[in-house]
């Protein structure tokens, strides 16, 4: 099909005033570019099909071509090459693969694959091929092609259209990690087919040649250098070459082959940095896209960035060999072109004769595309849509009223959308819809009421005053894709008991009510509940797929008691933006009304899952009175329907609770303690543990430091001293109010030996000597000589033998030996440890 863009201008007859110095075209959405030889005509895509731009005296059409993408073109622009849907011609690959093609004469064909064809993944799955540029003649394609002998990694191909056949060009052996061959690319060819270029890959991408030799007739691969970086192009005869080299790390190079060898030279850095630069931003590459014919213009991009190079801006530029390298925007100006209203980011496309460049805005295949014509350009190319809105457009709570429309011309254009006529600007109407973009490319109606229903077009109009119109959208309300539901209102409740409802509410018109939690809540649909059971229901949207608010009421017409728009805590929500009461107090046989509605900020997307049931029982260790007794390993652990019944002095908050109790049994009555979630939780845990309910905190701890294979957010508690085989309380929580879920903790417990178990009583020196786990009066002399000699074991570098207590009667030494040691030693041996 052929679509007409624009039209011949007013003043074609004037010639002199058509054809004037540089000028330059936007291309509306217009992605990937490749020019014929003068320039006239250039594949593109558009929409996700290809496109064929055609340039004539003045006006400018595209034809439409189909496929998924334009992405070579032949000198005389008659064939195209690019990606289409697999036609199923090759191999019985599945109908759904992407594969390259070949466009001739209206219609498209499959470029054959490799006699052993991959599928393309694991990137991109449903991948065949990929198609990357064609010689001027048309006769050759190159790109790269999915092959699973190579581990289906992709090769590196080119195709003769004479031959039809398609050839797989040599690759590096893999790389550790790499299975059957390298991955490859090729990105261009030269007229004769007898150079291609490309990427190879030695851990990273290399600059790689292709070269033919008509006498043995086989292909020979050259890695121009193992540093970083791909060759983008190649002249027409096959003697230059450019792209980018690790060899040159800020720069793009060209390299010339004399006799067989290629040699390299980089492309100069840019005199000065570009006008408006921001701040902080330094070169951080420069890449050559495209050349003429014979290589002696140069397009491309510099890159500047901050470091560590998030991203940054890129800035055409267009080099020549007796002008050196310019950024493209200070070029055209200097011929006299009026670039105003356009981002010169990247020249991704040069026609062989160099008098056409096409380009984008910002990154490779986005931004805002654009046309310059160097020689003897158009002074204005009148407005034409290049894409249109829709013909119809349905109106419900669930689908919003986005209309699009581009252009394609000369820049800037002006954009009004009309409905029944009548010029719209940005409002909130009297029915409650939102209107913005009134004046822009792209019109958006939301929170949209049968009211918006109406006849919309826009009205473009170019530089030169002329205007062109967009198809008009027809919207209206769609009752029967989308039935009223039957409890749009109060009194029309739909009647529930315990269940799962899901319904579809985009034609829920009727706003019965409100939600103290949501202002301006829309979409509402009401149910009537009547409880079997008395206790505590869960009520909750977290099945839906849009932003809900539940709201409850006693009866019809009656206030408000209760309104929720967030899940409370409880078992994990699929939608966040869902709602939830997670125990909500009901009465068997006494109902109550249920108003589910989007919230204030959002629209439906149009499924609604309403589930309603009994809560499940909290568990029985809730509170510390009923904890619940553990033991020394793996003690498994559940928050999710717990309270908060105590906090911790680590964390701040309150979190879900759950309680433990654990009797040490240790024949001195002391020993140290280790409880830890480390590798048995996956919830950010806390532990702390208390002598008894509302008692002393012994221990606490949020996140485990030092602790070898703890993830972060586990928590342990590390030999805590206990002095008694009086139970403990062990606390197991969340550390936040929205973390809870199930888990284990581990317990680990070393008795302590007896404190005045001293020696062994077996040697004439008695500082030598071990415990012996008995009490004797060797003991006790060792310890009196001790406590007045302040003797160490000469093999022991810790604390004094003496020094049993921290000068309160508590066990663990203190550095000092004071009357409270020896108190505490006459207690612990005459009582038995």
């Amino acid at each position: 099909m052929r679509q007409a863009v624009s039209v011949l201008l007013a003043t074609l007859a004037a010639a002199g005033s058509v054809w004037a110095q540089p000028s330059i075209v936007s291309l509306g959405t217009s992605a990937d570019f490749k020019l014929s030889t003068d320039g006239s005509r250039m594949a593109s895509t558009v929409g996700g099909q290809a496109v064929r731009y055609n340039f004539s005296g003045g006006s400018m059409t595209i034809d439409s071509l189909g496929g998924q993408s334009g992405t070579g073109i032949s000198g005389d622009g008659l064939i195209v090459g690019g990606n289409i849907q697999n036609l199923g011609i090759n191999n019985g690959r599945p109908l759904t693969h992407t594969i390259a093609g070949r466009w001739v004469t209206g219609s498209w064909t499959d470029l054959p694959l490799f006699e052993n064809p991959g599928v393309g993944s694991p990137n991109p799955p449903g991948t065949l091929s990929t198609h990357s540029d064609m010689s001027a003649n048309g006769r050759y394609q190159v790109g790269l092609a999915y092959n699973a002998a190579a581990g289906n990694n992709a090769r590196a191909f080119i195709y003769d259209a004479v031959t039809n056949t398609t050839t797989m060009l040599p690759a590096l052996p893999p790389t550790p990690g790499e299975v059957g061959m390298s991955p490859a690319r090729a990105n261009g060819v030269s007229d004769d087919g007898t150079v291609v270029v490309g990427f190879d890959q030695m851990g990273a991408r290399v600059p790689t040649v292709w070269t033919y030799d008509g006498g043995t007739a086989t292909w020979t691969e050259t890695i121009l250098n193992t540093s970083v970086g791909e060759l983008w192009g190649v002249s027409a005869d096959g003697q230059w070459i450019f792209g980018t080299s690790g060899e040159f790390p800020l720069q793009g190079a060209r390299w010339t082959r004399v006799g067989g060898v290629w040699t390299a030279t980089a492309l100069p850095e840019p005199a000065a940095p570009p006008a408006g630069l921001p701040a902080g931003y330094t070169l951080s590459r420069i890449t050559p896209y495209a050349s003429n014919a014979d290589g002696s213009v140069i397009v491309g991009a510099v890159l500047y960035s901050q470091f560590p190079f998030p991203g940054g801006n890129n800035y055409a530029f267009i080099w020549t060999q007796s002008g050196g390298l310019q950024f493209l925007s200070n070029y055209l100006t200097s011929q006299g072109a009026n670039i105003s209203g356009f981002n010169l980011g990247v020249a991704l496309a040069i026609s062989d004769d160099g008098s056409t460049i096409a380009g984008i805005g910002s990154g490779v295949g986005s931004g805002s595309p654009w046309y310059v014509k160097l020689t003897g350009g158009y002074s204005a190319v009148p407005p034409a849509i290049s894409v249109q809105p829709p013909a119809t457009q349905r109106i419900s709570l669930c689908d919003s009223i986005i209309l699009n429309v581009a252009a394609v011309g000369t820049a800037p254009f002006t954009y009004q959308w009309y409905k029944n006529g009548v010029p719209m600007t940005n409002v909130t109407t009297a029915w409650g819809s939102v209107i913005t973009g009134s004046t822009t490319s792209q019109l958006r109606i939301t929170k949209q009421r049968p009211q918006d229903a109406g006849n919309y077009f826009c009205r473009v109009t170019g530089v030169g005053g002329q205007t062109v119109d967009s198809i008009t959208t027809v919207a209206a309300v769609d009752n029967t894709a989308h039935p009223i539901p039957g409890n749009d209102t109060c009194l029309t409740a739909m009647d529930i008991g315990e269940s799962v409802v899901s319904m579809n509410i985009c034609q829920a018109w009727t706003n019965d009510g409100s939600a103290s939690c949501s202002a301006n809540s829309v979409g509402d649909v009401w149910f009537r509940y009547t409880p079997s059971f008395t206790g505590e229901a869960r009520i909750d949207t977290c099945a839906s797929n849009y932003n809900t608010a539940i709201a409850i009421f006693n009866t019809c017409g009656g206030a408000q008691v209760a309104c929720n728009e967030t899940p409370e805590a409880g078992p994990p929500c699929a939608f966040n933006s869902s709602s939830r009461f997670n125990r909500y107090p009901v009465t068997a046989g006494v109902p109550i009304f249920i108003r589910v509605s989007a919230n204030g900020s959002s629209t439906p997307a149009g499924t609604l899952n309403l589930s309603v049931y009994q809560a499940p029982p909290r568990p029985t260790n809730n509170d510390c009175a009923n904890a619940l007794d553990a033991g020394i390993g793996l003690n498994a652990f559940d928050t999710t329907e717990a309270t908060t019944d105590g906090t911790a002095s680590c964390r701040s908050g309150s979190s879900n609770d759950t309680w433990y109790r654990f009797t040490p049994n240790s024949p001195s009555g002391l020993g140290k303690l280790t409880v830890s979630t480390c590798g048995f939780a996956t919830i950010n845990t806390v532990i702390n543990i208390f002598a008894s309910c509302g008692g002393t905190e012994l221990a606490c701890n949020d996140n485990a430091t030092g602790v070898t294979n703890c993830a972060f957010g586990l928590s342990q508690i590390t030999n805590l001293q206990l002095h008694n085989n009086n139970p403990i309380l062990i606390r197991i929580s969340g550390n936040s109010s929205t973390v809870f879920g199930t888990g284990s903790f581990n317990i680990s417990y070393t008795p302590d030996p007896c404190p005045a178990d001293i020696v062994d009583g077996s040697s004439a020196n008695p500082f030598v000597d071990p415990p012996d786990g008995v009490l004797t009066g060797a003991d006790f002399d060792a310890f009196v000589q001790a406590f007045f000699q302040e003797t160490r074991r000469p093999v022991d570098s810790g604390p004094y033998i003496a020094d049993l207590c921290n000068g309160t009667g508590v066990y663990g030494p203190d550095g000092f030996i004071t009357g409270a040691d020896f108190d505490f030693f006459i207690v612990r041996f005459f009582g038995g440890c």
